[in-house]
């Protein structure tokens, strides 16, 4: 009797991969795992009574999507926020967030996500002045697509303090008016970052901020908001046929988070929470990246990388280049890391075994992340070679004598072939089963690789035209096989 299904989704079309039944109608889960792809009719013999039975109604059914790129946290926390995507032009804006204002009479600072580069025009940067138009008396911010860029109205950039600008750390700017105040556009997080505090979403932004843990700790209350908006995230993710996330900011708090949701039976994707190094930290801290790969290596909730910025984006001349920007022909753009500090960052993670994701979107910080990659690689090559030349000539002996060996297994093995098969050792059939062992066994040196060739082409019967010592052959014949 077939095993029973948890789940059976019929009334399917489903694109199987498999060349002999291209397509199926229905499909069968059980602990996660397909037990059958087919008819519905043959699908069905797995219905048992607790077998929960969906109606596809002809939809398509695919596998879960891997988002590669996720901000799980601060994402979840901005689906209350306005959404800009889509909205062009001033009046259009202005319609858009005045009607939203309009309907949040009680909210301290208004937020809107989306909000194109060229919301206003190609030519024309969105400032202060644009936005106190749109909405003089309460703080308003809205974010880029990117999350690299923040535009504020004047109040505000006067309740955040940075109206009169703000001293900022490499990388991060504050853009200032030729009245010696803030433009109302502010790259990248230090630049922005208290415009979050303001709206008192700290807390959903340290893994991307600093990369820390909220102090004070959460109260039972907050913690409990945390988890709620977590969940929010992870159930958008499976309304869209998210299944599996690498998240790219992280912390310890969110770790604890997806731990308690997984604990609860909620955790409706696999997620992995690295460890966010900053510039201003040291080669030791990855001492936490260490402990969060340790205490959370289960197959739905997972740590073990470690997330870098390198640089920014180029739509705000963030991202660092080779050469200069076209409409900025003095600028490169400013790194987060010097070259060295990320080759010594490089080598240190990958040391520790764990993974790096680094953003870097301009060919120069490209440059310099590639240059660390190899400086890793290196370093681990460098660490495994042996101390002394006697112990790698020893080492290549070994290999030498072992390659050997297994040449002369693999010329038993064809003989015993051939006698098996009432084949002579000459014939092409011979050849063809020898000749993967051979292409497996070919790694030693020159002089190995050369004896192997000739060993090779004789079991096949063809003469080594390499070989000086050769006297012609049946080559026309051979080609003729081939």
């Amino acid at each position: 009797m077939p095993p029973s299904a948890d789940l059976i989704v019929e009334n399917a079309s489903i694109l199987t991969m498999d060349p002999d039944t291209p397509r199926a109608e229905a499909i069968a889960v059980k602990g996660g795992e397909i037990i059958a792809i087919a008819d519905r009719a043959t699908v069905l013999e797995h219905k048992g009574p607790g077998t929960r039975v969906i109606d596809a109604e002809r939809g398509s059914v695919v596998p879960g999507f891997i988002e590669a790129h996720m901000h799980l946290f601060a994402g979840a926390a901005e689906l209350d926020h306005l959404q800009l995507m889509g909205v062009h032009g001033f009046d259009a804006l202005c319609d858009a967030v005045r009607n939203y204002a309009a309907k949040r009479p009680d909210l301290s600072v208004l937020q809107a996500q989306g909000a194109d580069y060229t919301i206003l025009s190609a030519a024309e940067r969105v400032s202060r002045h644009h936005l106190d138009r749109i909405l003089p008396d309460r703080p308003f911010v809205m974010a880029a697509p990117d999350h690299h860029t923040m535009w504020a109205n004047t109040k505000a950039l006067e309740l955040a303090g940075l109206l009169r600008g703000k001293r900022l750390g490499p990388g991060n700017e504050i853009v200032m008016g030729d009245d010696g105040l803030a433009s109302g556009e502010l790259r990248e997080g230090e630049a922005f970052g208290p415009l979050i505090a303001l709206a008192g979403e700290e807390r959903v932004r340290l893994g991307l901020a600093t990369g820390g843990e909220p102090d004070p700790k959460p109260t039972p209350a907050e913690q409990t908001s945390d988890r709620a908006i977590m969940r929010r995230g992870l159930e958008w993710c499976a309304r869209h046929g998210i299944t599996s996330i690498q998240n790219m900011d992280g912390n310890l708090h969110q770790l604890e988070l997806l731990s308690e949701i997984e604990a609860e039976g909620g955790l409706l994707c696999r997620v992995q929470v690295p460890f966010h190094y900053k510039n201003f930290m040291t080669l030791d801290m990855l001492d936490k990246a260490s402990v969060m790969a340790e205490r959370y290596n289960g197959e739905w909730l997972s740590s073990g990388m470690v997330k870098v910025f390198y640089d920014g984006v180029l739509d705000s001349w963030t991202a660092v280049m080779v050469e200069p920007y076209a409409d900025r022909p003095d600028w490169l753009g400013e790194p987060l890391f010097t070259p060295q500090q990320f080759i010594d960052l490089a080598v240190a993670v990958d040391r520790r075994g764990l993974q790096i994701a680094v953003h870097s979107i301009g060919d120069g910080a490209v440059r310099a992340v590639l240059d660390g990659y190899e400086a890793a690689q290196k370093a681990k090559w460098q660490a495994r070679r042996p101390a002394s030349g006697r112990a790698y000539r020893g080492g290549h002996r070994r290999r030498r004598s072992a390659f050997r060996e297994a040449w002369r297994h693999c010329l038993d093995a064809a003989t015993a072939s051939a006698r098996q098969h009432g084949l002579a050792a000459g014939t092409n059939s011979v050849a063809h089963r020898a000749r993967p062992l051979a292409a497996e066994l070919c790694v030693a040196d020159a002089e190995e690789c050369r004896r192997a060739r000739r060993l090779r082409l004789r079991l096949a019967g063809v003469a080594d035209r390499s070989d000086p010592g050769h006297s012609g052959g049946n080559a026309a014949q051979t080609m003729g096989r081939q």
